[in-house]
C-alpha cells in the first residue's frame, strides 16, 4: 500500500495527465494523495531579486 502520494502541479497540460494518471490509482492501495500546487519563480519574474537568481544560477550549473 502506498501511504501517501505527492504530486507537484503548475498549469502546464502534463499536469492534467498527471492527474489523470493518479485517479486510475485503486483507493483501497493509496492512504493519501496530496496535490501541490508549484509556481515556478525561477526566472522572468520580478519578485526574486537578482542576487537569488545568481545563487540558483551558480548552484545548477
Amino acid at each position: 500500500m502506498l501511504r501517501t502520494i505527492l504530486a507537484a502541479v503548475d498549469t502546464k497540460k502534463r499536469d492534467d495527465d498527471v492527474i489523470a494518471n493518479i485517479s486510475t490509482l485503486d483507493p483501497s492501495k493509496v492512504g493519501k494523495i496530496t496535490l501541490l500546487h508549484v509556481n515556478d519563480e525561477r526566472f522572468g519574474k520580478l519578485n526574486i531579486s537578482e542576487e537569488e537568481k545568481q545563487i540558483f544560477e551558480k548552484a545548477h550549473n
